[in-house]
C-alpha cells in the first residue's frame, strides 16, 4: 500500500492515473519521471491513496506503504487497537530550507479522532522518521508508527507541517490508508 501532498499550489500523484486538483490545473511532475504530482494552492488535497505524492508549500510527501505490525513483549496496542507502520518520503523543492518532523503527521479515524505517532517499538523498527531540516533539493524517508482501531477502514493519514501552518495560503494533505 502507498500514499502522499503542496500550498501556493497543492498536488496529488497517483502512479497509475495522475490527477490534479487546482483552481487552475497545471501539469507538474513528481520527484521522478514515473511519479506524477498534483498541486493545489491553499486548497485541501484529500483522498490521496498509497503511492500518491502530495505537495504543500513546494515540499513533496509520498506515503509509500502502510501495514499492520505486531507489538512485542513490552509494547502492545490497547485492547481494540492495532499498530500500523507507515513509510513516508519527503522531498524539498521549495527553494528554501524546510523542517520535517514525525509530529507533522496524524492519523484520523472514522470517528474523527486525530492522534499523533506512537512512541514505541524503537528497537524493532530502527528506520523511524526523526526530525530536522531539509535544504532545497534535500530528501528524507522513514517509518512512523500509529495505533488505530481494529477494523476501521476509514483511517487516513494527515500531513500538516509547521511551515505550512504559517503560510499565507496553507493547504491540507491526507491519504486514505485502506487498511
Amino acid at each position: 500500500m502507498n500514499i502522499a501532498r503542496e500550498s501556493s499550489t497543492a498536488t496529488a500523484t497517483n502512479n497509475s492515473n495522475p490527477t490534479t486538483t487546482d483552481a487552475t490545473p497545471q501539469p507538474t511532475t513528481g520527484s521522478d519521471s514515473n511519479t506524477p504530482t498534483t498541486t493545489t494552492g491553499g486548497q485541501d488535497v484529500t483522498g490521496g491513496n498509497i503511492g500518491q505524492t502530495l505537495n504543500l508549500q513546494g515540499v513533496d510527501c509520498t506515503l509509500t506503504s502502510a501495514k499492520h505490525i505486531n507489538g512485542d513483549t513490552y509494547d502492545q496496542p490497547k485492547p481494540g487497537n492495532q499498530f500500523v507502520l507507515l513509510h513516508v518520503k519527503i522531498l524539498n523543492k521549495s527553494g528554501k530550507t524546510q523542517s520535517y518532523n514525525p509530529l507533522d503527521f496524524h492519523v484520523i479515524n472514522s470517528q474523527g479522532q486525530k492522534t499523533t505517532k506512537t512512541y514505541t517499538l524503537t528497537e524493532a523498527y530502527p528506520n523511524q522518521l526523526s526530525f530536522g531540516d531539509l535544504i532545497n533539493g534535500g530528501h528524507v524517508e522513514g517509518d512512523i508508527i500509529f495505533e488505530v482501531p481494529v477494523g476501521d477502514h476509514g483511517v487516513k493519514l494527515d500531513w500538516d507541517p509547521v511551515f505550512n501552518q504559517f503560510a499565507d495560503t496553507p493547504g491540507t494533505a491526507d491519504w486514505k490508508l485502506g487498511l
